[in-house]
């Protein structure tokens, strides 16, 4: 492997996977078996560098408690491990940086547009407050909550004090789901009728409220109590 990362040329776009990540690496280490370990590219792309790190010193993360797992490496075996995931960072920006946000967040199809390459692929749910003007345009996006695998911690007045300070005519809330599966938790169908009620006092009204994972997305629904208008939702 190590000649093999000497040999390389300009010619990448030929190379496997496994040469590429050696010549980011610069260590003989077998790569194959480092993808492998790490569920492949897509794998690999979602760890951390303390997870890159476990999987470089051939531990298995999934036989492993977290906390054993990520104890600290060396320094040079973070650093290595650091380079690969500023690559999939890297990547990460471009693809960004090459997609079009949508003029109008009209519709959930447009506003997973914008949410799946910010937040699409990350390991740790993010909440996002998307304020719009009253002709659906976007007009700020903050984060208001961030968490781990295990859920985001929000209040529900949270994002509509956001809303408000953007001096939003409506929102629409959108967040991820790491696992993959983007059906809405019990938690989220709570969240969002908190949020929903709240909104409508404060006369600025959510909209949407949608899920998103790499592939898939879904709508979290939303109930209002009896009596109370509603406008219509953007999907």
């Amino acid at each position: 492997m190590a000649a093999c990362v000497e040999e390389m040329n300009g010619d990448l776009g030929s190379r496997s996977i496994a040469e590429l990540l050696a010549l980011v690496v610069r260590v003989p280490e077998p790569m194959l078996d480092l993808l492998e370990r790490a569920g492949g590219i897509e794998g690999l792309a979602r760890a951390d560098a303390f997870e890159i790190a476990a999987h470089l010193e051939g531990r298995d993360l999934d036989a492993l408690d977290r906390p054993a797992a990520v104890q600290r490496p060396s320094r040079a075996l973070l650093g290595k491990a650091r380079a690969v995931a500023a690559m999939f960072e890297l990547a990460r920006r471009l693809e960004l940086a090459r997609s079009r946000p949508p003029d109008k967040l009209t519709s959930a199809a447009a506003v997973v547009e914008w949410a799946r390459p910010r937040i699409g692929a990350l390991t740790h749910e993010e909440l996002w407050m998307l304020a719009l003007d009253g002709r659906g345009h976007l007009r700020s996006a903050r984060c208001v909550a961030r968490g781990g695998l295990h859920g985001a911690a929000v209040r529900a007045a949270d994002p509509i004090r956001t809303a408000l300070r953007a001096d939003a005519s409506a929102f629409v809330l959108v967040h991820n789901h790491p696992s993959g599966d983007p059906t809405p938790s019990r938690e989220d169908i709570a969240l969002t009728a908190q949020v929903a009620a709240a909104a409508q006092v404060a006369g600025v009204p959510l909209l949407d409220h949608v899920v998103v994972t790499r592939s898939g997305f879904a709508c979290v629904p939303i109930a209002l109590p009896s009596g109370a208008e509603h406008e219509a939702r953007v999907s």
